[in-house]
């Protein structure tokens, strides 16, 4: 449920890095099976949720959201960053 709650959140706010991109990465970076994360956006001061905090098996990390363009551009590319 929450894995299609962020990807209709990230269609309505337009291109970016996917959920599940996010959530592959985090497999690997954690050694943790994707159905054992946990992701939750974190608020920042802008209020703009880029910033996701995943935990499983026992560790954590903190990924942003960074892109090479500004939010009004029909194109531009975006990756998580931690």
């Amino acid at each position: 449920m929450r894995r299609w709650a962020f990807v209709i959140a990230s269609l309505l706010l337009g291109c970016g890095a996917s959920h599940d991109a996010l959530l592959r990465r985090a497999e690997v970076e954690l050694s943790c099976p994707a159905d054992a994360l946990r992701a939750r956006t974190l608020v920042d001061a802008l209020g703009t949720g880029k910033t996701v905090r995943v935990e499983g098996c026992g560790r954590g990390r903190t990924y942003t959201q960074m892109c090479d363009g500004s939010e009004g551009e029909l194109i531009r590319s975006c990756t998580w960053t931690r």
